[in-house]
């Protein structure tokens, strides 16, 4: 049962997608799957692991993601006040300006909203 259990855990870890961005002194990292997602950061850790309560957040979250990286542009190079995305062990940059450059600024508090919306779901 134990290895059954080790392995389903990574078989998750093998298909999550491993995300760090930085700008400044601003960082996090963000782990994420269709089955958990995880969010360090300076003075935040945040983990949801897939429930019967929260499972549509946390695929909703993984997907919006998904889209966002796929709909930006991709530079190559440093840009003035820009953050820098690495996602897969593969450097890209964008603008602090752009739609997806205020997303990934923004993405810590939508963890903190999507934790606070799974414990609202799951209590009931």
């Amino acid at each position: 049962m134990k290895s059954v259990l080790i392995f389903l855990i990574l078989l998750n870890v093998a298909n999550a997608s491993e995300l760090k961005v930085r700008y400044g002194l601003f960082n996090y990292e963000l782990t994420y799957s269709e089955e958990s997602l995880l969010m360090r950061g300076k003075g935040l850790e945040i983990n949801l692991e897939k429930k019967d309560c929260n499972k549509k957040l946390i695929l909703e979250f993984s997907k919006r993601v998904d889209t966002v990286l796929k709909r930006m542009d991709n530079f190559t190079t440093p840009v003035p006040e820009g953050l820098e995305i690495e996602k897969d062990k593969k450097k890209i940059y964008q603008p602090r300006t752009t739609p997806s450059g205020r997303y990934f600024l923004s993405l810590p508090e939508e963890m903190k909203k999507i934790k606070l919306r799974e414990k609202l779901n799951c209590e009931k």
